[in-house]
């Protein structure tokens, strides 16, 4: 099966209040593949210099990433696509309705 499973939106701590107040995580405007709300396969449980390499390119930055949310990819995510990202695992949404989605999960790189 091309089903994918989880996917994870990495964010600052002070975006979780945002993206519940409003039920949406609001898309990237500029982003390095273009306007987006960004996932990862990549579970959180992984080595965090892992994931902020493959998010940002940039392990240095790890303010952006000290919350997730996980997303299910199969509810309230419209036009999800794998991205040609010369091997990191990134995906990209038009919108991500977390109210249909969600897991809300934080922890501190």
């Amino acid at each position: 099966s091309n089903r994918v499973g989880n996917l994870y939106h990495y964010c600052p701590i002070e975006s979780k209040d945002k993206i519940l107040a409003s039920g949406f995580i609001k898309p990237s405007e500029d982003a390095a593949f273009g306007r987006g709300v960004y996932l990862t396969a990549i579970p959180p449980q992984t080595d965090p210099q892992v994931i902020l390499t493959n998010n940002y390119k940039d392990a240095k930055l790890s303010s952006l990433a000290k919350a997730f949310i996980l997303v299910n990819p199969h509810k309230g995510v419209k036009n999800l696509q794998k991205i040609d990202a010369g091997g990191r695992d990134i995906w990209r949404a038009d919108e991500v309705c977390v109210h249909t989605t969600i897991l809300l999960i934080y922890r501190s790189l």
